[in-house]
């Protein structure tokens, strides 16, 4: 029997010395082992932040110097939540970033959603109400200073080990972070948007570019 592993070509029937079987399987431990390494690393990267550091990646290489990614406004009122704020030609989003959950369930009224991988569930608080409430409490500024714009809520699920699949209900505005661009490319640009009027908001409401924030 004949296969490949690690480029090379082995048959098993050809394995007749102990040093044969030892370097058989020597690179069956290599492996493994290589795959519980990657797959350790990749399960420290499934977390918010680190999810929010994926989609604002994600977003700079589709709205070029259509938009900017901004870090999210002063805090709002809880349970107010934006981890970054897209402004864009396309329009303004305030983005909820989840990265833990290859199946997600919930609704727009729900109080919470449920995540799942293929050997947990939990439950978490609904990213869209929390999108939601950041995004009113930025119009309400918007508003006072008189700006004609809106903020519009987005919740995006970017779990590294795969892309999520969303069971939604309620015309819930909620994509997985492989979607992105069939989003952003379908969203219409707003002649009203254009640079200078998007600068202005930016000033208005304070916004610095998004930056990944070091641990000390």
């Amino acid at each position: 029997m004949e296969f490949k592993f690690f480029g090379m070509n082995l048959n098993l029937w050809k394995l007749h010395s102990v040093s044969d079987y030892a370097r058989f399987f020597f690179f069956m431990a290599a492996g493994v082992l290589v795959f519980a390494i990657l797959a350790r690393r990749i399960g420290k990267r499934r977390n918010d932040d680190a999810a929010t550091e994926r989609v604002v990646r994600k977003l700079r290489r589709l709205c070029k110097n259509e938009g900017i990614v901004c870090g999210a406004a002063p805090p709002v009122v809880p349970p107010g939540t934006a981890d970054a704020l897209l402004v864009s030609r396309r329009g303004i989003f305030a983005l909820r970033c989840i990265g833990w959950g290859i199946r997600v369930f919930g609704s727009v009224e729900s109080p919470q959603w449920r995540v799942e991988d293929n050997n947990e569930r939990r439950t978490i608080p609904n990213p869209l109400a929390q999108a939601g409430a950041a995004a009113a409490a930025l119009n309400a500024r918007l508003a006072e200073k008189r700006f004609d714009a809106e903020i519009r809520p987005l919740a995006v699920f970017a779990d590294p080990f795969d892309s999520p699949r969303l069971s939604l209900e309620g015309g819930a505005s909620a994509i997985a972070c492989e979607d992105l661009k069939k989003w952003y490319h379908s969203q219409p640009e707003l002649p009203a948007l254009d640079r200078s009027a998007r600068d202005e908001i930016i000033r208005a409401l304070a916004l610095t570019e998004w930056k990944k924030e070091r641990k000390s």
